[in-house]
């Protein structure tokens, strides 16, 4: 008795059978598409489903199970137009940025429709004949809420274009100042180097024999290497070949 309907733009994955989505608008007006499943069981109860049997599965020929067949003509007449209406409500309490980019906006509507949809399906047709997916025959009486999960709304692609500059233009702004603040540290680094050569005594005769030396040393180990060193100059130039 598990049963779903899902509602998808993957032609595979939906009960209607080609790409299928729900449009409900924001505050502002902005249509998105919604994609979304519910699952349910039928509750077992004698009573219960003999009435169901009764009143809604002899309409509809329900015990067709085949694509597009009875039990799928009696949940797009009962069950989506709840779903649509539920949505139709819910995503006009928010604006076209909560819908597009805040999933805590997403996951209160998810909350809010699964909460009272079973009681919704259930009026419709009559009686407490679908519980949530947790419902055991066992625990008369004991009807939970369904399971309702939703994907992230899709809005209309200039609006997805809108929200893709906008990003990009974050990105380059931070990436600027990220550049500014590194010139800013190279540029005050550089500034303190000159101070403190400014600031730094003259190296004596031995120092700059121990640098003489030590360019020589450096030098000698390299075969494309000249060394030149002026008399009594205080720079040491080494000039590759």
């Amino acid at each position: 008795t598990q049963r779903n309907y899902i509602i998808s733009k993957n032609a595979d994955e939906g009960d209607r059978h080609h790409a299928d989505s729900i449009q409900s608008p924001s505050k502002d007006g902005v249509n998105f598409d919604f994609q979304l499943a519910v699952y349910f069981k039928l509750n077992t109860q004698p009573a219960v489903v003999k009435q169901f049997f009764e009143q809604i599965c002899l309409k509809y020929h329900c015990w067709d199970l085949s694509a597009d067949g009875g039990w799928d003509h009696m949940l797009n007449d009962t069950l989506r137009q709840q779903i649509e209406n539920a949505l139709q409500i819910e995503s006009r309490r928010y604006s076209t940025d909560d819908l597009a980019n805040n999933p805590d906006v997403i996951a209160r509507i998810q909350t809010s429709i699964g909460t009272d949809l079973k009681d919704r399906f259930n009026r419709v047709l009559g009686g407490e004949f679908f519980c949530g997916p947790t419902y055991d025959r066992q625990r008369s009486g004991v009807c939970p809420d369904f399971n309702f999960v939703m994907k992230k709304p899709e809005a209309p692609q200039n609006i997805r274009d809108h929200y893709a500059a906008v990003k990009a233009a974050q990105i380059s702004i931070q990436e600027a100042q990220a550049e500014a603040l590194k010139k800013k540290a190279e540029a005050e680094g550089d500034a303190a180097r000159q101070a403190a050569l400014q600031g730094a005594p003259e190296l004596s005769a031995a120092q700059l024999r121990y640098l003489e030396v030590q360019a020589e040393q450096s030098c000698a180990s390299n075969s494309n290497c000249t060394l030149v060193v002026t008399p009594g100059g205080t720079n040491i130039n080494v000039q590759p070949k």
